[in-house]
């Protein structure tokens, strides 16, 4: 049946039609993904719009029946340049086009989306209409049509209800949540209450939570101001993670604003840059409102996150509170899950929360670790006699520590003239070369249940990391106590330091990165002498210095990145230079 797509400036686009047979408006938007249109489709973020997929063919593998983002699907339409006359999938249900007269939802197809998706680039997304004809009737339809304000109140549970398990109990608040969000919440044993999007602070803390959720949803965030008081609410009681919407809604909670961009971000192939780390994920998105980087105040707000195309905002985390959000979708759904993790971080945030709470309240001391029999320590001991005594010390201190408390205590340290490696202080010592050959072999050999690498200086954090990269801890199921990966490079890559203190706020000497003597010389030739020099991953600072002239830089830079395993230095303004030139 010949059916067609008319926009609110006057084009109209002729095709046939599929699906329901219902005439429909809406305000129409691009997705740019190359699969996925069922979670899309069902996806409540696109409550009261018109679909255009962007990819020639969609339908070619029918709709399943796990693949659901919401039970009642609530888009306007669907434009797509072709669908298949076969669909077929060991999955499929039923088809695409059978789905979408069962939802009332109407489709139109042949449609030149590629012209499509120019008009709504250089236009902006506008209202449309698929009608069954393109007449002065259905025009004046078009333009008399009132975008609703109230599209979370639509698509939000009116009343609570639960998706029982035994772990940690999160409120999600239904702002027209995707079910994967609730999955990935499900996967980590979460007990989940959901509430309506109008639900007060007071009635979330009733529950006594231990996280909040605020969940993706449609519309300009501006039109729910009861959430934004509720977020105001309960943030620094209790943590929470924002997505999408709720990413905005936690924005503006914070004094900052939002804006409704030109057109917005739909599809799973949006590339966003972490700060902190220069981490590159790839992120599904679905969003036409984005929030405002000069509105943000830097003593309350912290972005994390930022788009690589456009550099809109796509992360925030409160400074005072534990409380963080993205724009994009961590559940994906569909898409990549290259920040499937960051639900990770919300459970440790609450645990970490949790904990923190007990302690004020001297309810918790450190809780012994039950699931820990074996602990191999890594020790560095004194480089030569007399110098890093607070390594020994230290190793020492924590070995007859972690013997009280009734743990196997292992030992590696490359220097016999220590206390640290006296037979009383572990289980077992090895006097070894503190190597990845040798501690590999150890590992293997004793197959300890973690690992302690904080209490060697640069010499243990070194092998920690080296262990890692190769992958034995991986394979051999070893835990790695006392910090993170992560927390090890951004304090010893110089790189990643100085993101880490600009991301931060705080104030540091000028700096650059040098992996050759060029580079060290280009710096100064801006700069001035004196200069510091820093090699990444050395021990001691082992073959850094300050060079007041030509001939030191030279020779330290030469030297200092020779030293660093990752070839890499560090040349920053002295301090002094600084003082100077204030004076």
């Amino acid at each position: 049946m010949k059916r067609y797509l008319i926009l609110e400036d006057g084009t109209v686009f002729s095709g046939f039609g599929f699906g329901a047979p219902t005439i429909s408006t809406g305000e129409i938007v691009f997705n740019t993904g190359m699969s996925g249109y069922q979670e899309t489709i069902t996806d409540q973020s696109y409550n009261g719009q018109i679909i255009a997929f962007t990819y020639p063919l969609i339908g070619n593998y029918g709709v399943n029946r796990d693949d659901f983002e919401s039970i009642k699907p609530t888009c306007k339409g669907v434009v797509v340049h072709e669908v298949p006359r076969l669909a077929n999938n060991w999955r499929m249900n039923m088809s695409l086009d059978d789905f979408l007269k069962q939802k009332k939802i109407p489709g139109i197809w042949g449609i030149d989306t590629r012209a499509l998706t120019r008009r709504l680039r250089d236009k902006g997304t506008m209202k449309a209409s698929i009608v069954d004809a393109a007449d002065d009737h259905a025009f004046d339809q078009l333009k008399a049509l009132v975008l609703p304000k109230n599209q979370v109140q639509q698509v939000s549970t009116a009343k609570p209800y639960p998706s029982p398990a035994t772990g940690r109990n999160i409120v999600v608040i239904d702002f027209g949540l995707k079910h994967s969000i609730l999955r990935e919440l499900s996967k980590r044993n979460c007990n989940l209450t959901v509430l309506p999007y109008n639900a007060t602070a007071e009635e979330i803390l009733s529950l006594d939570p231990d996280g909040v959720m605020l969940t993706n949803g449609p519309g300009d965030p501006e039109d729910v101001p009861e959430a934004i008081e509720m977020i105001r609410g309960i943030q620094g009681k209790l943590p929470i993670f924002g997505i999408c919407l709720g990413h905005q809604l936690f924005a503006l909670a914070n004094g900052a604003k939002t804006y409704k961009m030109k057109f917005g971000h739909r599809g799973f192939n949006h590339p966003v840059r972490e700060i902190a780390t220069n981490r590159i994920d790839f992120t599904s998105q679905n969003h036409g409102f984005a929030v405002d980087a000069d509105s943000i105040d830097p003593q309350q707000l912290l972005v994390t996150h930022v788009e690589i195309n456009d550099h809109t905002v796509e992360g925030l985390r409160h400074r005072q509170y534990p409380a963080f959000s993205v724009q994009f979708h961590p559940d994906a759904a569909p898409g990549p899950h290259d920040a499937v993790h960051l639900f990770d971080e919300f459970i440790d945030m609450i645990d970490d929360f949790n904990r923190r709470q007990k302690i004020e309240k001297g309810d918790l001391v450190m809780p012994k670790r039950t699931d820990i029999r074996k602990i191999l320590v890594i020790g560095s001991g004194p480089i030569v006699i007399g110098q890093a005594a607070e390594f020994d010390y230290s190793g020492t201190q924590a070995c007859l520590a972690l013997k009280e408390e009734g743990y196997q205590v292992v030992l590696i340290n490359s220097n016999p003239a220590t206390i640290m490696t006296d037979k009383t202080v572990a289980d077992t010592v090895y006097i070894e070369p503190i190597t990845l050959d040798f501690v590999t072999q150890i590992l293997r050999k004793e197959l300890p249940d973690a690992i302690l690498p904080t209490l060697g200086g640069q010499t243990g954090l070194n092998m920690a990391l080296e262990l890692a990269n190769c992958g034995i801890l991986a394979e051999l199921n070893i835990e790695l106590l006392g910090t993170k990966l992560s927390a090890i490079d951004q304090a010893e890559d110089r790189e990643l330091f100085k993101n880490l203190m600009n991301q931060l706020n705080e104030p540091i000497p000028e700096s650059a990165i040098a992996h050759s003597l060029d580079d060290a010389q280009e710096f100064v030739k801006q700069n001035g002498f004196p200069v510091i020099i820093r090699p990444a991953f050395t021990l001691g600072g082992t073959g850094g210095g300050i060079a007041e002239n030509a001939g030191q830089l030279k020779t330290i830079v030469k030297n200092g990145i020779a030293l660093s395993p990752v070839g890499q230095v560090l040349v920053e303004q002295s301090i002094a230079w600084l003082q100077r030139n204030r004076i």
